[in-house]
């Protein structure tokens, strides 16, 4: 049930940002329980998408930490 388009700008804004396929499924694995995204509760959807998008916000401030 994730918002197909919401969730595809955050993968690919994560991937962007270096997380590789693995550490993306455990992230949504650990987030809602399973890789299988077509049955997720409206909760649970939120859940993931709000997860997701508090790694890009980390990542973003990682890449714009002064060295």
């Amino acid at each position: 049930m994730v918002e197909d388009a919401k969730f595809k700008d955050l993968i690919n804004q994560l991937n962007s940002l270096g997380y590789n396929q693995y550490q993306l499924n455990r992230i949504i694995e650990e987030t809602v329980g399973t890789l299988d995204l077509s049955n997720l509760t409206i909760a649970q959807n939120n859940e993931l998408l709000e997860t997701l998008q508090g790694y890009v916000d980390f990542a973003i401030r990682c890449h714009n930490s002064p060295k």
